[in-house]
């Protein structure tokens, strides 16, 4: 399909109440077995991820995601985040580290 052509499929308009910002939100789509509740259950559900997705983007400076697979997205975000500068608020801006104690002795032994 492309922008201006004619839709060949059945649509459905889903109108539900945001309780949290107090409007209406209208969404479109082709699912027309599913009540309006459980349309706009997922439509939040992925509007999480897409908010997730502008995080990693914003904060960790990926522009685009190199590999398709759940892997190579996992390997490109470590990698992002080991090259980022550390800082106490983290990645998403949640204060979720420990305030800086003493500095960890490690002691290693090895073996044959």
């Amino acid at each position: 399909m492309t922008a201006g052509a004619p839709c060949r499929e059945d649509l459905r308009l889903v109108t539900v109440w945001d309780e949290r910002n107090q409007c209406e939100v209208r969404l479109l789509t082709n699912q027309l077995e599913f009540a309006a509740s459980t349309i706009a259950a997922i439509y939040r559900e992925r509007w999480q991820i897409e908010l997730f997705f502008k995080a990693l983007k914003q904060n960790l400076k990926i522009k685009t995601f190199v590999g398709t697979s759940a892997n190579a997205v996992r390997i490109q975000i470590w990698t992002a985040s080991c090259v980022t500068k550390p800082n106490r608020r983290g990645v998403f801006g949640e204060n979720h580290l420990p305030r800086p104690q003493k500095p960890l002795k490690i002691k290693t032994t090895l073996s044959n």
